[in-house]
Formats: structure tokens, C-alpha cells, sequence
């Protein structure tokens, strides 16, 4: 599960709420011409199954675990997060088992594993990477796993080139112990990691490139899309198509979801403090500045912008996880007793739970080109198929 909020900006200008007033989007047609698309929904036990259950839209061709390499818990037993979140990867797979599987694993170094990576690499964590091994054997199916995910976000703080030495090490590992392990390279490609460099950290703009473990060890390369109303947004996932062009990578939207909108009170919140304050004196707490929307402008806020990024990069886009949650009932992201959100306001995201958002979602996959549950091939998506997804 994502461990920092990501943060968006606001400007009150000529009647907008966001950073910039953007053009109309260009019209969206088919999500892919030259491959299929394959959908996660995610990113616990409770979100698939409540979108399976809802009987307006086909079974996820993708679920979603994650887990940490330091403890592997939420695999095979179950790890709850107050009464929403559920993690068990095994139980998962079960409830849906024609759906590939995925794994955000977490490796950050902080307290008792302040040297983690480190360790990763001196093989102090190899029980772990085993238990994992295992756990992918007995779920008998592709698994994308992304290791060390949005491994550029200032929130995980990873040097380089010892997340570099970590990332070949479990992928050494894995790769020696399961033939369904499926690497993943995922970037932030966060506004708010922007921001935050640029305005509160003083520090230059990274380059993504510098955190890259090779072609050999990379089948997959991801990105995060939360803030579509942001042009950087875009931008910032643009440049990581681009370079799974350049690597012959297919590329996953690994993370997806309308931060900032509740599909059920209809309305649009700023989400967060940081950038907001530091780029532009602004004094607006998460959640404080409050729009109502409808349900289209919802869809052509959101929606439209992440399905043109996918129509436009059809060559490299292969697959898409949006990430069904109620945030606002998540303990990790809800307001505490004096209704501050510190980690960020993120809404209510779950696609059932608005009918006219569920006709326009369902109206879009159920074009041929996305790949649900019925539809999955396993063969198709295991790692020594990866690069014959984008010939």
C-alpha cells in the first residue's frame, strides 16, 4: 500500500481550482490499436471483489497485493487495516482465478531497517525473497512485481545506486526460484515529487534514468497517475513512454486513481498542504476548499486525460491498474478527530458506487481491447513473453 500521500497544487485563478485551466481533451477513442490492454483493479482483497460483486462490469483481469520485503506479511495470511483493507495475496488469487497477479513491494529504509538495502543485498533478507518465491509458485500464474515501487518519489528516499544493487539482487533471486516472478520498474512520476523537489527542497530535477538496473533486469516499466487535472501529470508519464519506447519495455499504469474526487458526495477537494504552501503561499488545509462537480465533469477531468495518455502510447501501454478504493474510509487516509488530513484528502473512488460513472466505465471496457478476467491468457503475460507485447 502506497506509504505517503502524494499532494497536488491549487490556484484560484479565473475561476479554476486547479494549477492550470487546461485546453479541452483530445477526443478518446479506442483505449489501443496495436495491443490489448490488460486491467488490474486493485489494491487489496476488499476493491476487486466489491467491483467483481457489483454486476456491472466483467471480472478483473488483474489484482493487487503488497507486502513489505522486510516482513512479507499480507501473502498468505490475512493483514487488516481497520475494516476496508484487507491484504492476502493468496486468498486473492482464489477469488479470482483467471486474474494476473501484482505486488507493490515495499522496501524503504527507515528505523530497525535503516540499512535495509544494504542488507538486501548482504542476503540477511533472503528467508523473505524465498517466502515470496514460494508464494508465487503456489499461486501458479504471472505476478508483476514492483520492486521498491515509485522508486524516485523523495517519500522512500532510495540512493541509487544501493536501490540499484537491491533491485538485481531480488530479481537474481526470484527469477532463480519462480518462473512467474515478472519485474517491474515503477517510477513516481508524481506532481508532488516536483514540487516538493523543486520549491521545498531546493534541490535540482532528478533523473529517472539514474535508478535503472538494466535491460536484463527489468520485464516491465511503470508509472503512477493520480493528478490528471495537472499538465505535469501527464508530461512526467509521458516521459517514462518515451523511454519504454527507447527499451522495447511494455509499460503498466501501476497506480491509478482520482485523488482529490468523491464519487458519491460529487465534489472535488485540494488535496494536500505541502506544494501548495511552499509554491504558492497559499494556507488551505487538505480538503478545505471544497467544488461540486457532476459526473461528467468527473469522467472528462479525470478519465479522459489517462485514457488519451493510453490511446496516444498504444505502441507501449499494456496495462492499467485503477485503484477502486474509498479512500475516506481507509484508517491510513481519513481524517483524524479534528478532521485534518495528514496524509493527504483523497475521496471516494469506488466505481460502483456511482451509476453514472459505472455506465461510462463500463461503456469503455467493454471494448475488445482491454483484457478482463475471462478473457486472460496466462501464457501471455509471463515474463519471457514480455517483450513480445510490444512487437
Amino acid at each position: 500500500m502506497k506509504r505517503f500521500h502524494q499532494i497536488s497544487t491549487l490556484l484560484l485563478a479565473g475561476g479554476c481550482f486547479f494549477v492550470a485551466c487546461e485546453s479541452p481533451q483530445p477526443e478518446v477513442a479506442k483505449p489501443t490499436e496495436n495491443g490489448r490492454v490488460l486491467l488490474f483493479i486493485g489494491q487489496d482483497r476488499i476493491a476487486p471483489r466489491d467491483y467483481a460483486a457489483s454486476g456491472h462490469f466483467p471480472a478483473p483481469g488483474g489484482v493487487v497485493g503488497y507486502t513489505s520485503i522486510y516482513d512479507v506479511e499480507g501473502l498468505s495470511s490475512s493483514v487488516w487495516r481497520g475494516e476496508t483493507v484487507e491484504m492476502n495475496l493468496l486468498q486473492t488469487f482464489a477469488d479470482h482465478p483467471q486474474a494476473v497477479g501484482m505486488i507493490g513491494l515495499y522496501m524503504v529504509e527507515q528505523e530497525e531497517h535503516s540499512d535495509g538495502l544494504t542488507g538486501i543485498t548482504e542476503g540477511r533478507y533472503d528467508d523473505q525473497i524465498e517466502t515470496l518465491a514460494k508464494v508465487l509458485n503456489e499461486g501458479a500464474r504471472p505476478v508483476l512485481v514492483r520492486i521498491g515501487y515509485e522508486f524516485d518519489g523523495i517519500w522512500n528516499h532510495y540512493e541509487p545506486q544501493k536501490y540499484i544493487a537491491a533491485y538485481r539482487y531480488i530479481v537474481d533471486q526470484l527469477r532463480a526460484q519462480t518462473p512467474y516472478f515478472v519485474s517491474v520498474w515503477h517510477g513516481a512520476t508524481s506532481p508532488a515529487d516536483v514540487y516538493l523537489d523543486r520549491y521545498n527542497l531546493k534541490v535540482e530535477d532528478e533523473d529517472f534514468r539514474d535508478w535503472y538496473p538494466g535491460d536484463d533486469y527489468v520485464d516491465w516499466i511503470g508509472v503512477s497517475w493520480f493528478l490528471s487535472h495537472l499538465p505535469m501529470q501527464r508530461s512526467l508519464a509521458q516521459t517514462f513512454a518515451d523511454f519504454s519506447k527507447e527499451r522495447h519495455k511494455p509499460l503498466i499504469i501501476a497506480e491509478s486513481s482520482p485523488q482529490g474526487y468523491d464519487f458519491v458526495n460529487k465534489d472535488w477537494r485540494n488535496v494536500g498542504l505541502v506544494h501548495e504552501n511552499a509554491a504558492f503561499g497559499l494556507n488551505a488545509p487538505a480538503a478545505s476548499l471544497i467544488r461540486e462537480v457532476s459526473d461528467d465533469e468527473i469522467w472528462t477531468q479525470w478519465f479522459e486525460p489517462l485514457l488519451a495518455f493510453i490511446h496516444e502510447n498504444d505502441d507501449v501501454v499494456r496495462a492499467l491498474c485503477y485503484i477502486n478504493h474509498h479512500w475516506n474510509a481507509d484508517p491510513m487516509w481519513q481524517s483524524d478527530a479534528e478532521g485534518n488530513y495528514t496524509n493527504g484528502y483523497w475521496g471516494d473512488a469506488r466505481l460502483e458506487a456511482n451509476p453514472a460513472l459505472s455506465d461510462l466505465w463500463k461503456a469503455e471496457i467493454n471494448d475488445p481491447a482491454w483484457v478482463h478476467g475471462g478473457d486472460v491468457h496466462f501464457e501471455d503475460w509471463m515474463p519471457e513473453n514480455a517483450a513480445a507485447l510490444v512487437d
